[in-house]
């Protein structure tokens, strides 16, 4: 697939909420995390990524690691559409159980604690000729460099290469001759210029935020349940794209299809993800927008990401909805940019999520956007989708 993609296809400049480390961030329209985007859309644009890996490495057999939280679908699509990715895996903020860690940081994030699943990770090292690293936006490269350190020192036995995917990748000519000389190769989708777009931020009051948070109130019947990621989670773990991911996603794919209702009058669908559970919703929505042609239908998800929000034409997010995690509730959330639609799909794989505060908080959030027909489905460990609201 050849689509040439332009600055105001891919970039939107927001400001970070609460972040001294770096104030903005990027946001990607078609991305399909923040901003809700056509899943069609969002899944051509993780094709032109993999084409191009295709591209660089015919041959060589390639280990794709996508990153948390923003990059995990990219990271599991590419792998899933290059003919090349032998395994894949992702990053992951969460806690699985009874799995070994690789960890290292993220130092600009909210968040800044990473960690890979090590897990079958030494063997399929002595199989791959390269680690490619997948990102939505590389800036510095600075935590990816990280994460090729601890690996090196972990597995000293590994000889081959590394790589840097990214939709964007606005490094410095400093920091893009450093990789060159690391022997470690770039490919992106679209190079801007290292700060391009914050002066458009200048006109945004620093510290202020446009909107005060939504915060729905959870019912006080329901006691607060730690939910978390267990053994059936989506694939942090190393798995085979083809394998794990594509029968996986046509499994949950066709369950959800099969417990919907038959309607032929909708104009608009929601799926909406939860964090790092992504791709299957987004190929949830590619099969809804075939089954339902006259309905628009959009994706994104739930993120752990603070971001202002204003009420200014130019300015990408414009209404957060602030949520207790499905996943932790504990853990703050933020949903961004809802609106009424005529049906909206939960798709979660946190582990007791009906039980759950963070699902009760979300369905009120979405009522409170406008909507009131909802379903919600948890991924169970071979794709099944188990439902769990209406029920």
């Amino acid at each position: 697939m050849s689509v040439e993609y332009q600055l105001q296809d891919l970039l939107r400049v927001a400001r970070r909420l609460r972040n001294n480390r770096r104030p903005w961030l990027y946001v990607n329209p078609l991305q399909g995390k923040h901003i809700p985007a056509p899943p069609t859309e969002v899944w051509n644009l993780f094709q032109c990524l993999a084409d191009r890996l295709t591209a660089a490495y015919p041959t060589e057999k390639l280990l794709i690691i996508g990153f948390a939280e923003t990059a995990t679908a990219i990271g599991t699509a590419v792998s899933v559409l290059c003919p090349s990715a032998a395994y894949t895996m992702t990053t992951t903020r969460e806690n699985i159980p009874d799995t070994r860690y690789l960890f290292f940081t993220e130092s600009h994030s909210h968040a800044t604690e990473q960690r890979l699943a090590v897990d079958g990770l030494e063997e399929a090292l002595g199989q791959v000729e390269r680690v490619v690293f997948v990102e939505d936006e590389v800036t510095t490269g600075s935590t990816i460099w990280k994460l090729i350190t601890a690996l090196r020192e972990a597995y000293p036995q590994y000889t081959g290469g590394f790589a840097i995917a990214s939709l964007l990748n606005s490094m410095t000519d400093e920091r893009l001759q450093y990789f060159q000389e690391q022997h470690v190769p770039l490919h992106w989708l679209l190079q801007i210029p290292a700060g391009y777009g914050l002066d458009q931020l200048e006109h945004i009051p620093e510290g202020e935020d446009g909107e005060p948070e939504h915060i729905p109130e959870a019912p006080e019947t329901l006691e607060p349940t730690v939910s978390g990621r267990g053994e059936a989670c989506w694939n942090p773990r190393l798995v085979s794209p083809r394998q794990a991911a594509v029968q996986g996603m046509e499994t949950f794919v066709r369950d959800v299809l099969m417990q919907i209702p038959e309607t032929e009058n909708l104009r608009s669908i929601l799926v909406l993800g939860t964090e790092e559970f992504m791709l299957p919703g987004i190929a949830l929505g590619k099969a809804l927008e075939d089954r339902f042609p006259a309905a628009e239908v959009r994706f994104h998800a739930t993120t752990r990401s603070p971001i202002s929000v204003f009420d200014l034409p130019d300015y990408p997010l414009h209404r957060r909805f602030s949520l207790p995690s499905l996943y932790d509730p504990a853990r703050q959330t933020y949903l961004y940019d809802l609106r009424p639609y005529d049906l909206v799909l939960i798709a979660t794989d946190a582990v007791h999520a009906q039980d759950s505060v963070g699902l009760r908080a979300l369905l009120q959030a979405l009522r409170d956007g406008g909507n009131s027909s909802i379903y919600a489905f948890q991924w169970e460990g071979s794709g099944h989708a188990k439902q769990l609201f209406p029920g």
